[in-house]
């Protein structure tokens, strides 16, 4: 009986790189649980979708170079504590969050456009194409 030998690096990889509308991709976590991210594109812009429960506003940063959006969440077990109190805490299950992910959008974005909100742990990206890749309507001239 032969054993056919695995590959560790995924055949598919390049290929889906190159058909996917979106590719994404983990940059850094500190976590065992990763950032999941839904992207998807619209006629005018690309959205995306994270999960960030327990997070605020002031926990995550948004960034974008080029096509590529990063985002980046990170949030100090600590920072629950009462401060100044001097006590000891007795118990603390809370982890400290740091995640970063990244995707790269197949067309050229408005970066000055690009907007988020955060929603019951939901964070929302809008992510603006730029005008030279939208659809135009061309009006059609009837000849002489």
């Amino acid at each position: 009986m032969m054993l056919a030998r695995r590959n560790i690096f995924d055949p598919f990889a390049a290929l889906e790189r190159e058909f996917a509308p979106v590719t994404c991709r983990s940059a850094e976590s500190t976590t065992r649980v990763g950032l999941p991210i839904h992207v998807w594109e619209q006629e005018e812009s690309f959205i995306a979708e994270a999960d960030l429960p327990g997070l605020g506003p002031e926990d995550i940063t948004i960034e974008v170079l080029g096509r590529t959006v990063r985002i980046r969440a990170e949030r100090d077990a600590s920072s629950g504590d009462a401060e100044g109190e001097g006590e000891p805490t007795p118990s603390r299950t809370r982890r400290s969050i740091r995640a970063v992910r990244e995707f790269v959008v197949p067309r050229a974005i408005d970066a000055e456009k690009v907007s988020a909100t955060l929603d019951r742990g939901v964070l929302t990206l809008t992510v603006p194409k730029a005008e030279s890749e939208r659809p135009r309507q061309i009006p059609v001239q009837a000849g002489s």
